[in-house]
């Protein structure tokens, strides 16, 4: 109830709110699952310390709260997760790239549904168009030599903005070194020039080449879009 009052009137208003769910135009779950493929993992030195480096890695990643399923190791070169959301995934993608350069990686996404329970422990024993969407766009880039991302649904329903933009943003990171993909990590994370520079260990003046010379604030707007849009189908 609330009061307003004037020199010509003192009123009493009462105020019913009605709160509105938003509709929902899709009524079924969807899940964004994601399977990842190290390229040449056979010729990496010291392979015990980069294994244990990329556990490490993994488990960090895996407290997310978007997280429903941890990354797991699944076949010694690969691993996999399942989201509830997009918010902070590229970010998450980010930091294994940069885990584990100059090693090089393909990372497919897959939307869709599940046919079976969630596994909160391991990301295994689970099923489903999701898991089929992101074992395709894996296989789909089996050539690729660097660093790989693409998107797939099951049905193939995404719009040409999502998976044409990943494709192009994905064609400009295979050759990027250390300090550009973690700076781009550090954009993500909405981290300033200054702190980037303290992050990476470079001047400031270092950091402001970089991000311009490789377009980064405008990827890394681009990949919040795709997080957006991915938002509002995946859960």
């Amino acid at each position: 109830m609330y009061r307003f009052s004037s020199i010509f009137q003192t009123c009493t208003i009462k105020v019913h709110l009605t709160i509105i769910e938003p509709i929902r135009y899709n009524l079924i779950m969807m899940y964004l699952a994601v399977i990842a493929d190290l390229i040449d993992s056979r010729n990496i030195p010291d392979r015990e310390p980069f294994q244990k480096n990329l556990e490490k890695c993994l488990r960090e990643i895996s407290s997310s709260p978007m997280i429903l399923s941890p990354y797991t190791i699944t076949l010694g070169d690969e691993f996999q997760a399942l989201y509830s959301g997009a918010r902070g995934l590229f970010r998450d993608l980010l930091q294994i790239m940069t885990c584990i350069h100059p090693c090089q990686i393909r990372i497919a996404l897959g939307i869709g549904t599940l046919s079976t329970a969630i596994n909160p422990e391991t990301a295994i024993g689970m099923d489903g168009r999701a898991f089929y969407a992101a074992r395709r766009g894996v296989e789909g880039m089996k050539k690729k030599k660097g660093n790989a991302l693409r998107i797939h649904s099951d049905p193939e329903e995404l719009p040409a903005i999502l998976t044409s933009g990943l494709e192009l943003i994905s064609s400009l990171t295979a050759g990027w070194k250390f300090n550009t993909l973690l700076i781009l990590r550090e954009l993500l994370d909405r981290k300033s020039v200054r702190e980037i520079a303290a992050v990476g260990g470079i001047s400031e003046r270092g950091a402001y080449k970089i991000i311009s010379a490789n377009n980064l604030k405008e990827i890394c707007d681009m990949l919040f879009m795709i997080e957006d849009h991915l938002s509002e189908i995946v859960g």
